[in-house]
């Protein structure tokens, strides 16, 4: 069942995929690729003895999208699955046997690495690969098919399987009360409005700045921990990649061609959810300190409030040693040690009082 599930969602990223396309000379230019992302979330999140049947399930649903339904050939779709499953690989295992990534985002430094390993380990050898392909079947220059295959795989893995993994955690979404459900609607819907705006030029072009998305980033990143900044980055790249795939946006009036504006945007993207992804993460690292300081707290509290001391001057009898209580009256000195501490108080004999008691 998590095969097909797998293999859906892989088929319906491809299809999302096409549709961000840009058409240049004849050629599609992948400004997204989501299969990369999920394959590569999917093998993180899986044990190494699944590892074969998601790869398989990535494969059928490549070649059903490439050849059933894009008529490529199963030649240029065999070649595309071995360089895709082979960047998911080795970013999976170097992420998981090299790194110990245990499949979070909520460190910093597993953000780090994370964009390390991935854009600059397993999306090279992927387009390396890839672009070899798109070289052979379609007598293209191969650097800059390298080139847009490696920012392509980069954008996917920085934005797709974050959002995968930050969402699968057991505690994504805690804490989700009626107030904080408004306030996260209120959060997309006006970061959605914005991002179409700079984007989809609503606004005039001196105000076209993407920068001006930051503020609701930062909201996500502050109040809805790694799963809701990776949320919003996701949604701010599906609206900026659309515009860009269709010759909108910032950029498209500053590039000679529509692949520069593409591939400035994917830039842009890239470093806006590094920064964004680190910052939650260290929120989120800053909220577990809190935590775990306030359960040191508490159980510190619990024990000083079950500890009973004796404290001040204790009116002891010089004859018979009982102790006068607040209330004025005079108990043995046991009665008193046990209802004013914890001691648990047990009888014998010392040896002056022994030597006392033989001799009488």
């Amino acid at each position: 069942m998590a095969a097909l599930l797998l293999g859906l969602g892989i088929l319906a990223g491809a299809e999302i995929g096409h549709l961000l396309s840009l058409q240049v000379e004849g050629q599609s230019f992948a400004t997204c690729w989501p299969p990369a992302g999920l394959l590569l979330a999917a093998l993180i999140l899986s044990p190494y003895r699944m590892w074969p049947i998601c790869l398989a399930a990535a494969c059928v649903a490549n070649l059903v999208s490439d050849v059933l339904i894009h008529d490529k050939t199963v030649q240029v779709s065999l070649g595309f699955c071995l360089a895709n499953c082979g960047e998911a690989c080795i970013g999976a295992w170097a992420l998981r046997h090299v790194i110990g990534f245990q499949g979070t985002l909520a460190r910093a430094t597993d953000v780090l690495w994370f964009a390390g390993v991935t854009c600059l380990l397993s999306s090279t050898i992927g387009a390396s690969v890839g672009a070899g392909v798109v070289t052979l079947a379609y007598n293209a220059d191969y650097w800059h098919s390298w080139l847009t295959w490696w920012s392509t795989d980069a954008v996917s893995v920085l934005v797709v399987t974050p959002v995968v993994l930050a969402c699968t955690t057991k505690d994504a979404f805690t804490g989700m009360n009626g107030r904080r459900v408004v306030e996260a609607i209120t959060l997309f819907a006006s970061m959605a409005i914005l991002t179409e705006a700079v984007y989809g030029e609503f606004l005039p072009r001196p105000l076209m700045v993407p920068i001006f998305v930051l503020p609701f980033l930062l909201w996500a990143a502050f109040r809805f921990g790694p799963a809701g900044a990776a949320t919003a980055i996701l949604v701010v790249a599906s609206i900026g990649l659309w515009n860009n795939s269709h010759g909108k946006g910032p950029y498209a009036a500053l590039a000679t061609e529509p692949t520069q504006a593409v591939i400035r945007g994917q830039a842009t993207l890239s470093v806006l959810s590094l920064v964004v992804l680190s910052l939650a993460a260290l929120v989120a690292e800053r909220q577990e300190a809190e935590r775990q300081k306030n359960q040191v707290i508490d159980k510190l509290e619990q024990a000083l409030g079950e500890i009973k001391t004796l404290r001040g001057l204790i009116p002891l009898c010089a004859w018979c040693k009982k102790i006068r209580d607040d209330a004025g009256t005079w108990k043995r000195l046991e009665d008193y040690l046990l209802a004013h501490t914890d001691a648990q108080l047990s009888h014998g004999i010392c040896p002056d009082c022994l030597k006392k008691e033989l001799t009488e």
